[in-house]
């Protein structure tokens, strides 16, 4: 398989029809890769990290005299912190 490097580390973002497809080439050619295979919705589970009301009170009680920064797409944290009175500034891009 020309795209692979057995010197590095390989993610591969798939189907799982494709996965079994180039599992059964590699096994063929009886080649070794490292390899990780991964669907998008593992991704998704991997990469993505949700802050909980919690978590929230948490991080503003440990750093309330440091800044925090909060990536998200949804307002539920800024929804989080209004309960927790939290004084903070949101930037939309």
């Amino acid at each position: 398989m020309n795209f692979l490097n057995k010197d590095d580390n390989n993610i591969i973002i798939c189907k799982p029809s494709v996965k079994d497809y180039l599992l059964k080439k590699l096994e063929q050619e009886n080649e070794f890769f490292n390899i990780k295979f991964m669907d998008f919705n593992e991704i998704k589970e991997h990469l993505y990290f949700s802050y909980d009301y919690n978590s929230i009170k948490y991080l503003t009680k440990k750093y309330k005299k440091h800044q925090l920064i909060i990536f998200t797409c949804t307002n539920r944290e800024k929804n989080i912190l209004d309960k927790l009175n939290c004084i903070y500034n949101s930037v939309e891009l």
